[in-house]
């Protein structure tokens, strides 16, 4: 016999479904006329009765707790009850020892997250436009990194969030090409960024590698050269060519100290909020060689 399909549902949806389950148990034992039971609203009903003897339980144990703190805890030099049940608990399951977290929890978790997402993104490509798709895709992305934030622990944010499509299609490619070798050629990719400055928003048509530049100021007001180098992992000869096109070209959306027309591993970057043109849709453009010497002090 088939396992039924549960129907997922959202938070505001789930406690309607509640409330109806119980008011149906009341109008059953009232002895009202009701429709019987379907699976989903036993499993909400079980709920509910369980949350309730776990309201009651707390209620109880903190008077107990409360009486261990006041007597015998304060006499043995002990750590309060509930400072020790949080240690028990980050040493047996959070920070100190997250074997159970991801072995128990994450790693089914992500299995299914991804088995979802590929379904729902069979259908979108069918039914979908490119934009279309994409927009939906990046929504899903942030409501992902959203219940990161709200729910789980931080380090699932990155496995949670992992694009596996390039090393997708590089398998495919390297499994179906023996004499090819696959390349990225991120300078021949455009992004639009609408950056809002102090006195208006300008949409920016940038590079793929400008466009990585200007998104770490999202998280950091200030960074330097070799920070900047170290999240991006390009070689220097990239790093320098794009800073220079972004902070000392015709168009400065970065400000750099100390301020000259050369860029050097001592530089610091930030943001340039002050800026600003007469156009609303600006193009920077990087220039394809630069010497790479006379980029430095």
């Amino acid at each position: 016999m088939a396992s039924p399909a549960w129907e997922k549902a959202d938070f505001e949806a789930g406690m309607a479904l509640l409330k109806q389950s119980v008011t149906k148990l009341t109008n059953i034992l009232e002895g009202l006329p009701e429709m019987p039971f379907s699976t989903m609203e036993y499993m909400l009903l079980c709920t509910y009765v369980r949350w309730l003897n776990y309201k009651v339980m707390v209620r109880w144990l903190s008077r107990f707790f409360h009486y261990l703190d006041r007597y015998f805890v304060t006499r043995k030099s002990l750590p309060p009850v509930t400072e020790a049940g949080m240690t028990c608990f980050r040493d047996l399951i959070g920070f100190g020892s997250p074997e159970c977290y991801e072995v128990d929890f994450e790693a089914p978790m992500l299995q299914d997250t991804a088995a979802y997402y590929s379904r729902k993104a069979s259908k979108w490509i069918i039914e979908d436009s490119c934009p279309e798709y994409m927009l939906k895709a990046e929504e899903r992305l942030k409501q992902e990194k959203d219940r990161v934030d709200h729910y789980l622990h931080t380090s699932t944010e990155q496995k949670l969030l992992e694009i596996k499509c390039i090393e997708a299609f590089k398998k495919f490619y390297d499994s179906s090409t023996k004499n090819r070798r696959l390349t990225w050629i991120y300078s021949l990719g455009t992004c639009n960024i609408n950056a809002k400055f102090d006195a208006k928003s300008i949409e920016l048509t940038v590079a793929t590698y400008q466009a990585a530049v200007l998104l770490l100021f999202n998280s950091a007001d200030r960074l330097s050269y070799a920070e900047i180098k170290a999240q991006l992992n390009l070689t220097d000869d990239d790093v320098v060519r794009v800073l220079h096109s972004l902070s000392c070209a015709r168009y400065k959306i970065l400000k750099k100290t100390p301020t000259t027309d050369t860029v050097s591993p001592n530089d610091v970057f930030e943001f340039n909020s002050r800026f600003t043109d007469r156009m609303r849709r600006i193009k920077v453009k990087v220039k394809k060689k630069v010497s790479f010497l006379s980029l430095f002090d």
